[in-house]
């Protein structure tokens, strides 16, 4: 995974129209056969909806737009509607039940691209976001047989990253999370008289994050766990002049979010992809208790699926945690 695309994700201050080119370039950036990129968002779902924003390739930034005119309201919800994912644009359909629409093929051919290769969030703050890199057909040919496995299982990593990022920006622009601190990587800088109490931790916790990065130490637990208490998120951006910032998210709503003991246990364990049946002998509970439970922690976490929970678990959780 091309950590530039994540620094690109990250970036919380842009407007969304420059926030999705800089998304669509470094995503270009970074596959291999690469034409160009487009990136843009729906509002309220994707049923029907013409995309609100679109940044990237100038002769690709019409792309969303015509394809989806092609495609009736109700497969559009059934392509896009599967949470955090990745794959050829082919794949969707394929997925959905579908063909590939002879309009949407006869565009990439007028546009001299074997197919486009798609990231796609869930449906976060009422908004879901799409990146798509036009394929080189020289380098990507069409075919059944092509295994586009390596790079989606990274750019899956990627969908749970944007999902959250997503999350975060929406936070923000509707008052519901503030900016608290700006830190170097040292964990020096300066904090938000209401999260003054928090610095040492918001430190140490920038600390930790940079010496995983540069591979010092093991990484530890803290991106995950704070998920889990709903008391902030630390998100790493790339500033000006290459250099590294963390941003400090302070959520006021922690006490709301925060997982229950019996919660995060059985959250924990969902991420293993075990059943809800072998969740509930585990724990010694009815299974309808896994179920309700396991539906409220998502609510708190802000996921609509087990799906979501495990790709996002596998994006912040250290190797090897449970």
């Amino acid at each position: 995974m091309n950590i530039d695309v994540l620094d690109a994700v990250y970036d919380l201050e842009s407007t969304e129209p420059r926030w999705l080119e800089e998304l669509a370039q470094r995503a270009t950036a970074s596959v291999a056969g690469a034409l160009g990129g487009v990136a843009f968002s729906f509002r309220g779902g994707t049923a029907g909806a013409t995309p609100v924003n679109v940044g990237g390739s100038t002769e690709l930034l019409d792309v969303p737009r015509q394809a989806h005119a092609a495609i009736p309201a109700h497969q559009l919800a059934a392509i896009y509607g599967r949470g955090p994912r990745s794959g050829p644009s082919s794949s969707y359909f394929r997925a959905a039940g579908l063909p590939m629409p002879g309009a949407i093929e006869r565009l990439y051919r007028a546009l001299g691209i074997a197919d486009m290769f798609a990231v796609t969030t869930s449906g976060v703050a009422d908004t879901e976001i799409t990146v798509g890199v036009a394929l080189d057909p020289r380098a990507h040919p069409r075919r059944a047989t092509h295994d586009w496995r390596p790079l989606s299982r990274s750019w899956d990593v990627v969908a749970a990253h944007l999902a959250q990022a997503n999350q975060l920006r929406h936070a923000l622009r509707d008052g519901g999370a503030a900016i608290e601190g700006r830190f170097d990587a040292h964990g020096r800088g300066d904090v938000a008289d209401t999260a003054a109490a928090w610095r040492d931790r918001i430190a140490e916790h920038v600390r930790r994050s940079e010496r995983a990065r540069t591979a010092e130490v093991p990484d530890g637990e803290c991106r995950w766990d704070h998920l889990l208490d709903g008391a902030w998120s630390v998100v790493r951006r790339r500033a000006g002049g290459g250099s590294i910032e963390y941003v400090a998210i302070r959520n006021p709503s922690a006490a709301v979010r925060r997982l229950t003991a019996f919660e995060r246990r059985l959250v924990r364990i969902a991420t293993t992809g075990e059943y809800n049946t072998q969740i509930a002998k585990e724990l010694g509970v009815h299974e309808s208790t896994v179920s309700r439970t396991l539906s409220r922690a998502l609510r708190k976490l802000g996921l609509t699926s087990r799906a979501d929970l495990i790709l996002l678990h596998a994006a912040l959780a250290p190797a090897g945690s449970g």
